[in-house]
């Protein structure tokens, strides 16, 4: 698998920029003086992503930046902050059983260790590759964000903490499957909760996670 380690001081470094989202792209997009930078908007969603991304290994970026919003299942984060996702599952991928939820791998029907898994995790091996002065969570990639008094109980229940969104997995799975370093940052527009926008800090959010990646940028190897 390629590093980030193996590329020379001062050169430059290609960069595959993604969001979902136009608005993201927008507010989000770093500049460079020294590196290559390219924009790539994925569509939301777990497919979108996956056909978004599927000519990487063609294209060889040296280098993926996903970023984006997402929401907290923990309260130890503020809307406002920004983290980076040390790994994905995907939370809803399963079935329903009254007020259970019961994951794929629960139920025997996948093996949790098949690639890209481990433990149900896509994990993410390049983080110690970058200078971060941010926390480092794990993401929850979802089909539908919780809005419900029982889904938001249940991903509680189930992962206690995480940052809740809808392409992560898909980035990390399509990265993982190229063998291009990546790095997934999330800023954390709200708490999972019942749906209330009105609790939302969306360009206070979109502000803070754009000076994390541009600093991500301007303190590449």
């Amino acid at each position: 698998m390629a590093s980030l380690a193996g590329i020379a001081d001062f050169c430059t470094v290609k960069i595959l920029f993604i969001t979902a989202t136009e608005m993201e792209m927008q507010a989000l997009k770093p500049e460079s003086e020294w590196h290559a930078i390219e924009q790539c908007i994925t569509g939301v969603g777990l497919l979108n992503t996956t056909l978004a991304l599927q000519f990487i290994s063609i294209r060889r970026p040296d280098l993926l930046i996903q970023a984006g919003i997402g929401g907290s299942l923990s309260d130890a984060y503020q809307p406002g902050e920004v983290v980076a996702i040390s790994k994905e599952t995907i939370a809803d991928l399963g079935s329903e059983d009254g007020d259970r939820f019961i994951s794929v791998w629960d139920a025997g029907l996948s093996d949790p260790n098949s690639f890209p898994f481990q433990q149900g995790w896509i994990e993410n091996p390049h983080l110690s590759d970058f200078s971060l002065n941010i926390p480092i969570q794990q993401g929850l990639s979802v089909n539908a964000v919780a809005g419900s008094i029982s889904t938001v109980t249940w991903r509680k229940e189930r992962y206690k903490e995480g940052i809740e969104n809808m392409e992560g997995a898909a980035f990390h799975a399509m990265a993982r499957l190229a063998g291009i370093p990546f790095l997934q940052i999330r800023g954390i527009s709200n708490r999972v909760e019942v749906r209330d926008r009105s609790n939302w800090k969306i360009e206070e959010t979109l502000q803070n996670t754009k000076q994390v990646v541009q600093h991500l940028i301007d303190t590449l190897p």
